[in-house]
């Protein structure tokens, strides 16, 4: 009988717990996104990465390509160049187990990037550019809190070019 009375208190503290595990995650994110939006140097974008992502970190891309932080560092100025003028995380869905939770987030990017092949128009010009992705992230509980160890990005778009609708183009 008393079991019965204390599983409403055993629910209760279980979604507590999933509630503070978001809001720590969620807090993270913000952390993590005021990092890279601010950063001036690959140096920068390390102190980023270090703070949110375990060392073991990996990307997996919406093509089934891993790359580990490593891999995509070497891309550090090319990310800095392109800087995202905003950028948004939102945590649609949450699992969380004792050491682990695994976050559905989605993903909003403005930037103003040049237009190098002439994707959106004439090559050459720049654009402001609103694109998005839906990405599960799995986290860790480490000493530090929790960090990132994997980055799966599910699926990306274009949303605007210019403030104008973008129609996605079939992939050659």
């Amino acid at each position: 009988m008393i079991r019965w009375l204390l599983l409403p208190l055993l629910c209760a503290a279980l979604l507590a717990s999933d509630a503070d595990v978001r809001k720590q995650l969620e807090a993270a994110y913000e952390r993590a996104t005021r990092a890279v939006l601010q950063a001036k140097t690959v140096e920068d974008l390390d102190a980023a990465h270090a703070s949110f992502d375990t060392t073991d970190w990996v990307s997996v891309g919406t093509r089934g390509d891993r790359m580990t932080w490593d891999e995509l560092r070497k891309y550090g100025a090319e990310i800095l160049k392109s800087r995202p003028g905003n950028m948004r995380n939102e945590i649609v869905e949450l699992t969380v187990n004792t050491d682990t939770a695994v976050a559905l987030v989605h993903v909003k990017v403005t930037r103003v990037r040049a237009d190098g092949q002439g994707e959106y128009g004439p090559a050459g010009l720049e654009h402001e550019i609103v694109s998005g992705a839906v990405v599960r992230d799995t986290f860790v509980r480490t000493p530090a809190g929790w960090r990132r160890k994997l980055h799966e990005k599910l699926e990306e778009r274009v949303f605007t070019v210019d403030g104008k609708p973008h129609e996605r183009r079939p992939r050659q």
